[in-house]
């Protein structure tokens, strides 16, 4: 009787164990969890929207990855200030294509002012899929 109980819980580990296999080529990353803040929305409500109200994207997130920076040993401060440029122009342009209309002079503590930033520790994938 032990043996068939020992065989079902080892075929039940295992069976469950499928789901979270690493992946072939494991990967470290963190996230940036970006969130609009006010001067975002008022400079979006000041845009033609096309009849999108502005309102519903209030506190939206939007989700950057960046290297794993404790399994690197590098600065979170120093990721966030190589990449703030990146994340601001992507931020805008999911909002309005016409880069001439985005406000001009973004600086560093701009950015700090319209977006709040929130950083994760890891990113687990439960997809199952290979990333690229």
């Amino acid at each position: 009787m032990w043996i068939v109980v020992i065989f079902l819980s080892t075929f039940a580990f295992w069976g469950w164990l499928k789901y979270f296999r690493a992946p072939k080529l494991f990967r470290c990353y963190a996230a940036l969890m970006v969130r609009t803040k006010s001067p975002y929305y008022e400079w979006a409500s000041k845009l033609p929207t096309g009849g999108y109200d502005v309102k519903p994207r209030v506190g939206c997130v939007k989700i950057f990855l960046i290297p794993s920076y404790d399994y690197f040993g590098q600065n979170l401060e120093t990721i966030i200030e190589e990449r703030w440029e990146f994340i601001f122009e992507d931020i805008l342009f999911a909002w309005n294509t016409d880069e001439s209309e985005w406000p001009k002079d973004r600086t560093f503590g701009m950015f700090e002012e319209w977006f709040d930033i929130t950083p994760t520790d890891s990113v687990v994938d439960t997809g199952g899929i290979e990333l690229y």
